[in-house]
Parts: structure tokens; sequence; C-alpha cells
């Protein structure tokens, strides 16, 4: 139900992955800058399959950008509030998604922030999928989680925009 808003955040980062290493410190930012929108915007405390993976996410995130100069990202809010179940779908999912963008880098020779070597707790994903499944599919909350999903990957677009404008601001 997401495919749309997931296929166009992943464009929205494709600049990383045309040039993980030269695209490096805009990814961390807005990464760092979408993530504290999410967590700032979820209704609800995290599913136990999430645990803390949000938590050590930002906090590494936050050493990564403070280790590349960035102490002073723009903030960013979410448009509404979050359902706790959206909110865990992206940041789990971003786990796995960057497994993926890791090896990118990796090839590059580039040095691993901590933010891509942060372990998700074995078998995490799988039981997330099957608290979700758990949900009646035409029901309201698996809507609501769905709808909310969207706008958290609305939350990633406009988090890349914001730390595009970040790095690419010409310095004095």
């Amino acid at each position: 139900m997401t495919r749309p808003q997931h296929d166009a955040t992943e464009a929205a980062f494709a600049p990383f992955t045309d040039d993980p290493a030269g695209r490096l410190d805009w990814f961390l930012a807005a990464q760092a800058i979408a993530l504290d929108a999410l967590l700032a915007a979820r209704e609800g405390a995290p599913a136990p399959e999430e645990g803390r993976v949000a938590d050590e996410l930002r906090d590494a995130l936050a050493a990564d950008c403070a280790a590349r100069g960035q102490t002073a990202l723009p903030g960013l809010k979410a448009a509404a509030p979050l359902d706790t179940l959206a909110v865990g779908y992206i940041v789990l999912g971003s786990r796995l998604g960057t497994v993926v963008l890791a090896e990118m880098l990796a090839r590059t020779g580039a040095r691993r922030p901590a933010a891509f070597s942060l372990a998700m707790p074995a078998g995490a994903w799988r039981a997330f999928r099957a608290r979700l499944d758990l949900l009646p599919p035409d029901g309201t909350r698996a809507a609501r989680v769905a709808a909310h999903a969207g706008r958290g990957f609305d939350v990633y677009r406009a988090a890349a925009a914001l730390a595009w404008d970040y790095c690419e601001r010409p310095t004095p």
C-alpha cells in the first residue's frame, strides 16, 4: 500500500546511491533530520520488535553527523502525528535497507559510519511483519498504519531536500 511513497523516497535518495562516498554527509544529515521528526510525531510506545532500534539509530546518526561537523542540523516536523506501527515499519525497514547501502559504501573504500554498523535484533523484521499481519487488512488500524507510513515517507523526502540545502550551502 505504500509502494508509491517508498519508490518516490528511494528516488529522492538516488544521489547517495549514485555516489555513496560523495553524498554521505548529505545522506546522514537527511536520515538524522527525518528520524528526529518521525520520533517526535510518534503516537505511542514502540512495538516490542522495534525495541530500542530507533533510539540507537538516532544516537548513531547524531554521532556521525557531529563527527562530520554537522552539529546544527535544521529541524523538521511531521505534518501530523504518526501511528507507532507506521514509524516502526519505516525504522525497521530502513535498517534492512542500510545493509545494502553499507555494501555500496564499502565498495568505495569509505569508512562506514556508526549508523551503518548497527545490528538489528535477530528476527525483529519478521516478528514486526507478523504483528502487522494480525491487523485485519480491511480494518481501520491497517488503513491508518498504511496512510501514516506514507506520511512518514513524505517526511524522509522533505528531510532529503532540507539536508541538501544544508549540505550544499556556500561556506562563508
